[in-house]
């Protein structure tokens, strides 16, 4: 990766963030391994958990730990299908309190048609 590569990948990072605060909706990106890529703004006001904790595997700690096995299920489900999908299950708010969610899963691909997020 040269120095334009890096100005390029952090514009791109940028845009993305921009991007997914101006969804009206909490959203996220995760990997196809379920680890979280990236938040947006709603996430953190809703969880209470900042950007930075949610990256990785940091996000589960907003999963209701009887929906977490569930939802990794899922989750590889829908990497493995390739298709878009659904979850219901419970996500802890700021204050401690869980409340019970939708969460719709949409591939994305690249040019090869591998997903990568």
């Amino acid at each position: 990766m040269n120095a334009s590569d890096s100005c390029s990948a952090r514009n791109n990072t940028a845009q993305d963030r921009t991007i997914l605060d101006a969804i009206p909706a909490i959203a996220w990106s995760k990997l196809p391994d379920g680890s979280n890529e990236s938040v947006n703004q709603r996430w953190q006001d809703y969880t209470g958990i900042p950007v930075a904790e949610a990256r990785g595997q940091g996000w589960q700690a907003a999963v209701h730990p009887e929906d977490l096995p569930k939802l990794r299920e899922k989750w590889a489900e829908i990497v493995a299908s390739g298709k878009s999908g659904e979850f219901e299950g419970r996500l802890r708010r700021h204050d401690g309190a869980f409340r019970w969610v939708l969460a719709r899963f949409e591939p994305v691909r690249d040019d090869a048609g591998e997903i990568v997020r």
